[in-house]
């Protein structure tokens, strides 16, 4: 008989979490990490960096233009508003800390969730939970990988996020 390996129970995990089940400390933490990725990113939207690779992506833009980058009014794919509101949302270095990942998590799991919940109509409670998933994954890894990760060169705010 096949043991189940540890990604199909996180897996199972992923799929199964539903909102009331969420603790409420993990709820207050999200919706101030939330909070603070939505500021910095309004903030970041309007740096060298940011402007430029809005952009560029007007520019090579195809379809499905439904996702507004935050601070501006422009819309992009799900995809280009999550990289151009990930890339604003850290252009500042204000962004959140988590010292279990030593990194900034909220960066790449904020924009994709944003992203994926406008596209798909999605209610708060739905978005605030697929964040909590991702941030609760993006930790468990990081107790599995740190600190050799990051001893061995990688930056880990994205590697674990």
């Amino acid at each position: 008989m096949n043991q189940p390996t540890l990604l199909s129970a996180i897996a199972r995990w992923i799929v199964s979490a539903d909102f009331p089940d969420l603790p409420d400390g993990e709820i207050a933490a999200a919706r101030a990490a939330l909070a603070d990725f939505v500021a910095v990113a309004a903030a970041g939207s309007g740096t060298p960096v940011v402007r430029n690779a809005a952009l560029y992506a007007a520019q090579n833009e195809r379809a499905g233009a439904c996702v507004q980058q935050l601070g501006r009014t422009v819309r992009f794919s799900p995809r280009t508003a999550a990289f151009l509101n990930g890339t604003a949302a850290h252009a500042l270095d204000f962004d959140d800390v988590s010292w279990t990942t030593i990194g900034h998590p909220t960066v790449g799991i904020a924009p994709t969730a944003l992203s994926l919940a406008v596209a798909q109509g999605l209610s708060g409670r739905e978005f605030l939970t697929a964040y909590v998933v991702g941030a609760e994954c993006a930790h468990q890894i990081a107790r599995w990988t740190m600190p050799e990760l990051s001893e061995h060169g990688w930056h880990t705010t994205l590697a674990n996020g």
